[in-house]
């Protein structure tokens, strides 16, 4: 059994990991979107 001290604490990481995971997502697809955008530029 879990204390229940620990159940936000859990809960709290468990989402920031998922926000954390997601912003880099997020702003490695930005990075592939600014390159092709120079890309096509450069055509």
């Amino acid at each position: 059994m879990v204390p229940l001290m620990l159940v936000p604490l859990i809960i709290w990481i468990s989402v920031w990991g998922y926000l954390w995971t997601m912003d880099k997502k997020i702003k490695s697809l930005e990075r592939q979107m600014a390159l092709r955008a120079e890309d096509e530029d450069a055509l």
